[in-house]
This record gives structure tokens, sequence and C-alpha cells, in this order.
């Protein structure tokens, strides 16, 4: 069984490529939906026991789970202060 540390690393790489993918609108938003879900099913499996305070990597990581949860379906992509120059 994995530790919350490789948890975090494996799932990071993860949310990079499904947050990646759905901003350049090459996923839609229910798959990323459906990662989400699958993560914190997953997490629910992992034996915590960590008394330590979440590291850096960590807090980031659920920081972004959390935005990803309450994004619109519409992709943020199409606003003009997320453009690439």
């Amino acid at each position: 069984m994995p530790t919350v540390d490789i948890f975090i690393k494996n799932k990071a790489k993860q949310l990079s490529f499904y947050v990646r993918e759905f901003l350049q609108g090459n996923i839609p938003y229910a798959e990323l939906n459906l990662f989400f879900w699958d993560t914190m099913e997953e997490w629910t499996q992992i034996k915590s026991g960590k008394q330590t305070p979440y590291e850096k990597t960590e807090q980031v990581f659920w920081h972004i789970m959390h935005q990803v949860h309450y994004w619109p379906q519409k992709p943020y992509v199409k606003m003009t202060f997320l453009e690439v120059n």
C-alpha cells in the first residue's frame, strides 16, 4: 500500500496531465471530474497515520484538487486573462 507521499507524488503527475488537457480543450469536464472522484476514492484507501504537517507539495495538490472540483464545465482557457502570448 502506498504511503501518503508516494500517493501525492503519483497523483500530482496525473493531476497536471488532466488539468492541462482540460484547459487545452482536449478532454471534457466529465473526464476531469471522474479523475477527481477516482482520486478521492483512492485516497480513502491510504492509511494516513501521518503525524507531521502537510508538505508544500501536498498542500498545493489538495488546493488544486479543490479548485478542479468547483470549476465550471466551460474551460477557463476562453478567458482573456489566461491567454498565453
